[in-house]
């Protein structure tokens, strides 16, 4: 019986290049029918195959894994950065809130007439009047997109700081306006006060406030110097009034004794003219007979004097002489108590005619 060899070996003849079977161990050229590669490397090649690809998927995968990680990561970053920046947005509006509602809302109500100058005033008037920025929120869905929130919130945290600083000189401005106007009051009390207060002291501790812009000082000052100024003009007033009284009184006393005096000699003269004066009065006529009369004094009394009236001519008529008959001086003088319009005054008939 024969033996058989059964070796397993791979005998398969793979063409060379250009077609042409190679050779087999023998020497000789392939037949007509090539060999057949075998089964094991095809699994294998397959396997490979699918190794490759399947490193391949495995890195694509891990690749958009990483991209994904790395993305998540760079929103959350930007995220933290726009909340930062919101956060010192924030702080700057307040700081500007607290300004507005603060020290710039009570300059604001500054009345023109309490500042130097008015310009001051509608600056910051202006100021209060800025339209602030419509806040951005940190939002978005990509670092890219929040990085742009950021840099919106960013221009407002910067919008919120140039203009509390800017507000901030403007309320400086105005007060400094009010003390330059508040000392400019205190100068010129000073020059219109010179010898007009009670007390010059008062003056002086107005002067020393002026010096040192000492606006709460300067106020004081200034009520003291105001106030001793009215009690200076009281004080000259109530000394014009009883000087004007003194005088008066004066002059009323004064007129009042040359009145007497003038009555006096008046009185004195009119006595030693009349005093033992007698008058006889002829008439023409059969009869004759003594006629009495009355001359009044400066006091409206009369003193009698009788003299003896004898008829020289006839009832009927003919002139007549009276030896009693008062001086001409005495009659004619518009002043004289015996003057015929004395006598008419005081509604007595004129003895005289």
């Amino acid at each position: 019986m024969t033996d058989q060899n059964t070796d397993d070996t791979d005998t398969t003849v793979i063409p060379a290049a250009g077609g042409t079977p190679a050779a087999d161990a023998t020497g000789a050229t392939g037949g007509t029918h090539p060999m057949k590669p075998s089964r094991k490397r095809l699994v294998a090649a397959a396997v490979a195959v699918v190794l490759v690809l399947a490193g391949m998927g495995g890195v694509a995968l891990w690749r958009h894994r990483q991209a994904e990680e790395r993305e998540a990561l760079e929103l959350t970053q930007a995220r933290d950065r726009c909340a930062k920046t919101a956060d010192a947005r924030r702080l700057a509006q307040n700081d500007w809130q607290a300004l507005v509602d603060g020290d710039a809302a009570a300059m604001a109500k500054t009345d023109k007439a309490s500042v130097k100058d008015t310009g001051t005033l509608d600056k910051l008037r202006g100021e209060l009047d800025a339209k602030t920025p419509t806040a951005a929120a940190c939002t978005g869905d990509t670092a890219s997109r929040v990085d742009a929130k950021t840099r919106r919130v960013g221009q407002e945290t910067a919008w919120y700081r140039r203009h509390t600083a800017s507000l901030t000189k403007a309320v400086k401005a105005v007060e400094t306006s009010i003390l330059d106007k508040t000392v400019a009051d205190g100068q010129a009390l000073l020059a219109s006060s010179e010898g007009k207060v009670a007390d010059e002291a008062t003056r002086s501790t107005l002067r020393q406030a002026v010096d040192k812009r000492d606006a709460d000082a300067i106020r004081q000052a200034t009520g003291k110097v105001q106030a001793s100024m009215k009690a200076k003009q009281e004080a000259d007033e109530a000394a014009a009034r009883a000087k004007a009284e003194a005088e008066a009184a004066a002059a009323a006393a004064a007129a009042q004794a040359q009145a007497q005096a003038q009555a006096h000699r008046s009185s004195g003269t009119t006595t030693r003219r009349t005093t033992g004066q007698s008058g006889t009065r002829r008439q023409s006529g059969t009869t004759g007979s003594n006629r009495t009369y009355t001359q009044p004094n400066n006091n409206g009394s009369g003193s009698s004097s009788t003299g003896n009236s004898s008829n020289s001519g006839t009832s009927s008529g003919g002139s007549s002489s009276d030896s009693g008959q008062l001086p001409w001086y005495l009659q004619t003088d518009p002043n004289s108590p015996y003057s015929c319009a004395a006598y008419h005054a005081r509604g007595e008939g004129c003895p005289i005619g």
